[in-house]
């Protein structure tokens, strides 16, 4: 017996439903295919065809109302008829029916259920008698209408309410520019013979004229020009064909770039090998520009006016898709990319599993006697990740290792959260009890982005990411919103920084990272807020055979090229070209002595660039990284050049030095080397744009822009790939203390030239950048060996020359002293003191002035002492110790008061403001050492008033971090190589300064390691005292192990002033102060936690502690449990979330002093304040709601929304006949 079809649909009876009553509809849904419901007015109009289901041999009577007299009938999807009878008549296939209202009977004779389509067909109408011919007479009154021509343009007047008509004649295909010239605000319409409006614009050309681009085929059109508003006078009319650019082929999959000029269009070329369908995406910043796709023979596949965002069902072949031009510049993105089939999932799998997000699929169970191993989903991380998964209703699901090993089991009622390392795994599905045929979904979020994935995200955003093993990597946005990024490791150090990509807006940061965590933080530009898409890509790296010193090789995209570079032992300017139709990125690296790889320069866009003096070091240190930033496939055209550049001398330089064209590469490019008297600065006379230079060999590549070379050698190498025939100009100059002069470093790069002109000592230089913080220091070259002989402020930098002994033989050196990437512009001042106003201090207190551009040299008493000194604006306080600068205070443009020990004899206090400045100088003895922090230490210091706190910090070592806590409010160090940082917890790797600008209040300070010796270390814990209970604290310190079976919040209270350190299993060092005495809430989750205590005055622990623990109270969504909390109290809240998306936290109370904190399972804070709002992943949740210690008693209730989604499914009477019908044919089912 053939099997019945399947009945795709079904028919209800009539019901009667009021307009003014609402009404619900329950649908079934299903994880293979969808549904939707179709309700009409009674009786059913059939203008168009009605679907109708049957059983078999089932009749259904329906009124229809027939707007024509016509045939009835009704079709099944097989073909077959259903019988058609009106009242009281013989039923039949087909039906004559007049135009009125029938009540027609529906019968299924057949023994299956049939599903049919009702249809009217109607008498075709009679073909209307042709047209009369036009007679000649008719045809010559015709207008003639002026012809406009391409390249021909015609002027007219016009008075208000006027219009023009210009007969338009196209001799060839082509994009063609229609527009008007002059001061008239003007409209214009453009029209066939049959089409009455193919275009029309106004007011959007250049000032008030309209502009129309549009493709047009030969033949003739009818433009018509009218004045807008009260505008009168005369305007030129014009046609011209528009530039059009070759952009090469767009491949599927592939972002295409390119930067167009005004009234430009581009044309891209598409091959597809198989048929689908495909969304075509073209941006630009300014909105989705106008395109047109054709065919493989140029018939156009979409409207005049189509936007550049469609999808489309594509045969396999040759297409073009040209972008029409843009009144003004622009760059242009654009993608082509199939559109996925979701997957079709059959049996237990194994299927795949997408991270952060979810995935369908239905329960079957096995064959009686079969094994409930679940359904097999697998994923792969390639990277150390915190991921969570959620299930719907009933199910569970065991987490495995890729080899089968167990590592936990969850369900719909508790979620998973936790880290996993990179591997692969698998997850088995199935329903906590037996029960067949059961529709369900698996929610899972992953915490970093990973290699191979992407992440849309609204900016500003920081986005935690994961590197599994050592490579190069590009992480990018895509999107049509202007955004930039900047890249930092673990320690928070800037690794990487972009802005705009070659002709695109989007951000690119290709870098070579070492396994570990990453943060990206995105902001917009130009707008508070955007949106874009960021991805984490990797290509394969191929290592490729040496490249000669004068080799062209062409390399395939796709992957990243290594190739060691075979050069030879003499003095060359090595020179690297690539050229693609595709973005090109080149990494010219050398082998450092640790055998590691350091990046020299690198390059990118289609014709990609990079040159490096060689000096007489083994050439065989050298590697070039070639890739394809598109990740195109396109092929890229190489070409090394190792030349020895035509040399010439300074004063050659200063009268012109024309350039030598280096042989083989296209486009032409020159060089020259200069040798100049001595280092200095060279400022260029109208530079190419194309100009590019150095100063030292196998430091830096050739760097563009600038007016000024900075040249700390003997010589000067020039670059221009602008072509041959360029004179280059640049002399020597000398800075001015009444002119800034405008500097830029490059990333990496440090400028070094010596002293030069008549100066006088004090000598200041100032350095100040609005867009990152510069470093400067003037001296011997032990000077540049120790920045901390300089001041800092933010955005700027001083360094100060005493004495006239210290101007020979004196240097500048010039660097960026924050990590990071991009060009640093900044301006520099050296300001000589010609007057010194000379004194002695005593202990105590002393008040002056210094005058503008001025120095007071103070002496000061011998021995160790602390100098709190108040300093008016753009004052420079120098430390001086046997006739040299120890150290220097620099107040900025703020003014600062500023408490440092020093063992000084003299002060130096230089104005370079434009106006007296005050000082205030407080001087007092200090103990050895009391200013030093060193590894392992804790430093307290009670301040009553506000300022800035300068200590020595010993740094030498691995991993060491310095933490502040207390009345904070910005921190900054100064490293002894250079580098300064800033924020609350920063990575040590030198000795350094730390200033602290703080509140009124305490100060607690402390150097450790950031890995398990830190303290509190596990190792040195001892078992925790009872809980309840109270313990006598005494000694250096008290540390604890509390072993937690299950997560709670611990209470601590005693009356002295004590630094906490917690360690919590899985997680790192946390330190915090309590100045007013021990109140601590912390939360244990489960494990092993450490808690130390320490005196934060000088003598031993002293007093007791009292501890109480307190367990988490469950909280659903809305209002949680009124709880009363007394001063510093605090209550734990715990919440399980089985879908990710958006939750809020918030407190109702009868004050507005108490505080919630957002904890995840491992303790981490999420989100803190009275409201809060965050995107939290499927698993559990702590809410700590805390009163703070000043207030008063306060009552308060936790609320949480997002926890529970709204209901959206059937009623539950529906859900209980719905399983019982299911359990009814299950039952029937069985043999």
């Amino acid at each position: 017996m053939a099997e019945a079809p399947p009945v795709t649909g079904a028919t209800f009876t009539p019901v009667a439903l009021k307009a003014d009553k609402s009404y619900r509809l329950t649908l079934s849904r299903s994880a293979r295919q969808g549904g939707g419901a179709l309700i009409r007015r009674l009786p059913l109009d059939v203008t168009e065809e009605l679907p109708l289901t049957l059983r078999a041999g089932e009749a259904v009577t329906v009124p229809l109302s027939i707007p024509k007299a016509g045939a009835l009938d009704a079709v099944a999807e097989d073909g077959r008829r259903l019988m058609l009878a009106p009242p009281g008549g013989a039923p039949a296939e087909r039906l004559e029916v007049a135009a009125d209202t029938h009540s027609v009977t529906f019968s299924n004779p057949a023994a299956v259920p049939v599903r049919a389509f009702v249809r009217l067909e109607q008498p075709k109408a009679e073909a209307p008698p042709p047209l009369p011919p036009l007679s000649a007479e008719v045809l010559a009154r015709r207008p003639a209408f002026p012809l406009l021509e391409a390249g021909k343009p015609r002027f007219l007047d016009l008075a208000a309410l006027q219009s023009a008509t210009f007969t338009v004649q196209v001799e060839r295909p082509a994009l063609y520019r229609v527009e008007t010239t002059g001061l008239l605000e003007t409209r214009g319409t453009l029209r066939t013979q049959v089409l009455p409006r193919l275009d029309s614009a106004a007011g959007n050309g250049t000032g008030r004229n309209f502009l129309m681009q549009t493709y047009l085929r030969e033949g003739r059109y009818q433009l018509t020009v009218a004045p807008q508003g009260a505008t009168t006078g005369h305007l030129g009319v014009s046609l011209a064909a528009s530039p059009l650019r070759d952009g090469g082929r767009l491949s599927a999959g592939n972002v295409a770039r390119a930067s167009l000029q005004a009234g430009e269009a581009l044309q891209y070329e598409i091959e597809l090998a198989e048929a689908g369908r495909y969304w075509l995406r073209v941006m630009t910043l300014a909105g989705t520009p106008a395109i047109r796709l054709e065919d493989a023979e140029g018939w156009p596949l979409t409207t005049p006016g189509q936007r550049g965002d469609l999808e489309w069902d594509l045969a396999a072949g040759r297409y073009r898709v040209v972008i029409l031009p843009q009144p003004l510049p622009a760059r242009v993105v654009s993608l082509l990319e199939p559109v996925a089939e979701p997957p079709v999932l059959a049996g237990h799998g194994p299927h795949p599993l997408p991270l952060d997000g979810s995935a369908s699929h239905r329960w079957e169970e096995p064959a009686k006697g079969g094994e409930r191993s679940g359904d097999l989903w697998t994923f792969a991380l390639p990277a150390p990740a915190d991921l969570g998964f959620g299930l719907s209703e009933f199910m569970e699901a065991d987490l495995e290792r890729g080899d089968g090993q167990a590592l936990a089991t969850f369900n719909f009622l508790r979620p998973y959260a936790g880290r996993l390392e990179a591997g692969e795994y698998r997850l088995r599905v199935r329903t906590v009890r037996p029960n067949n045929r059961v529709d369900y979904t698996i929610r899972s979020s992953i915490t970093q982005l990973t290699e191979g994935r992407g992440v849309r995200v609204s900016v500003p955003a920081v986005i935690p990411l994961s590197i599994g093993r050592e490579r190069m990597v590009e992480i990018s946005s895509y999107g049509d919103q202007d955004v930039r990024a900047v890249l930092r490791d673990a320690a928070g150090r800037v690794i990487g920084r972009s802005d705009d990509r070659p002709d695109d807006w989007n951000f690119n940061i290709a870098a070579r990272l070492a396994p570990g965590f990453y943060t990206l933080a995105v902001e917009p530009v130009g707008q508070a807020k955007a949106e874009t898409r960021v991805t984490l890509d990797a290509q394969a790296e191929i290592e490729g055979a040496p490249l000669a010193a004068s080799e062209d090789r062409t390399v395939a995209g796709g992957a990243v090229h290594i190739l060691p570079l075979a050069l030879g032992d003499g003095e060359a300017l090595l020179v690297a070209q690539a050229r693609s139709t595709d973005s090109a990125g080149l990494d010219l690296e050398r082998k450092s002595a640790d055998g590691g790889w350091r990046s020299v320069g690198s390059a990118s866009g289609r014709r990609a660039l990079l040159a490096l003096p060689l000096g007489r070091g083994a050439k065989e240190s050298y590697r070039l990284r070639v890739w394809s930033m598109d990740r195109g496939a396109a092929p890229i055209a190489l070409a090394m050049r190792s030349v020895t550049a035509a040399e010439g001398s300074e004063r050659a330089l200063a009268n012109g030095v024309s350039l030598t064209a280096i042989p083989g590469l296209e486009p032409a490019i020159s060089a020259a080397e200069i040798r100049l008297d001595r280092p200095g600065l060279f400022r260029f006379d109208q530079p190419p744009s194309g100009l590019r230079w150095a100063t030292a060999p196998d430091r830096q590549t050739l760097r563009s822009g600038g007016e000024v070379a900075m040249a700390g050698g003997a010589r000067l190498w020039l670059l221009d790939e602008g072509g041959t025939g360029h004179k280059v100009t640049a002399r020597r100059i000398v800075p001015d203390a009444r002119v800034p002069l405008a500097l830029s470093l490059e990333e990496g790069e440090t400028a070094v030239w010596p002293l030069e002109g008549k100066v006088t000592a004090p000598l200041l230089f100032l350095a100040e950048s609005r867009v990152g913080q510069p470093g400067v220091a003037i001296g011997g070259r032990d000077a540049f060996d120790d920045a901390r002989t300089g001041g800092f402020s933010d955005g700027s930098a001083v360094a100060v020359l005493a004495d006239e002994a210290g101007l020979k033989d004196a240097m500048v050196r010039l660097w960026r002293a924050e990590s990071g990437g991009g060009a640093l512009p900044l301006l520099l001042r050296q300001i000589s003191f010609a007057e010194r106003i000379s004194g002695r201090l005593d202990w105590g207190l002393a008040d002056g002035q210094v005058p503008a551009n001025r120095a007071r040299d103070l002496t000061l008493p011998p021995g160790r002492k602390r100098l709190d000194l108040t300093l008016a604006p753009r004052f420079a306080a120098a430390l001086m110790e046997n006739g040299r600068v120890a150290r220097v205070v620099w107040s900025g443009d703020r003014g600062q008061a500023v408490s440092v020990d020093s063992a000084a004899d003299r002060l130096l206090l230089l104005n370079a403001g434009a106006e007296a400045g005050l000082y205030a100088l407080g001087l007092s003895q200090a103990g050895e050492g009391e200013d030093a922090l060193k590894p392992g230490g804790l430093l307290s210091r009670w301040l009553p008033g506000a300022g800035t706190l300068r200590l020595e910090l010993e740094g030498r070592g691995k991993g060491l971090v310095a933490q502040v806590s207390g009345q904070v409010e910005s921190v900054r160090l100064i490293q002894k190589n250079g580098e300064v940082r800033t924020g609350a917890r920063l990575a040590v790797e030198d000795d350094g300064v730390l200033e602290v600008r703080h509140r009124p209040g305490l100060l607690a300070l402390w150097l450790d390691g950031a890995g398990e010796e830190a303290w509190p270390a596990a190792a040195g814990a001892v078992a925790a005292p009872q809980v309840p209970g109270t313990v006598a604290l005494s000694g250096a310190e008290v540390s604890w192990r509390f072993d937690t079976a299950a997560p709670g919040l611990l209470h601590l209270r005693g009356s002295e002033p004590v630094m906490a350190g917690l360690r919590r299993p899985g997680a790192g060092p946390q330190v915090a102060a309590s100045p007013q005495g021990a109140a601590l809430h912390v939360f244990m989750p489960e494990g092993a936690t450490v808690l130390a205590l320490r005196p934060l005055h000088g003598g031993p622990l002293a007093g007791s502690a009292r501890l109480a623990r307190s367990e988490p109270v469950p909280l659903g969504e809305g209002l949680g449990p009124r709880l009363r909390l007394a001063p510093g109290d605090a209550r734990l809240f715990v919440f399980d979330l089985a879908k990710a998306g958006p939750v809020g936290i918030g407190i109702k109370g009868s004050s507005d002093s108490a505080r919630a904190t957002l904890l995840d399972g491992r303790g981490a804070v999420l989100a803190e304040g009275s409201v809060a709002m965050r995107d939290l992943a499927a698993g559990r949740y702590f809410l700590v709601v805390e009163n703070r210690g000043d207030a008063a008693p306060v009552d308060v209730q936790p609320a949480l929304v997002g926890v529970t989604r709204p209901d959206t499914g059937p009623p539950e009477d529906v859900k209980r006949a719905y399983w019982a019908l299911v359990a009814t044919e299950e039952e029937s089912s069985k043999p």
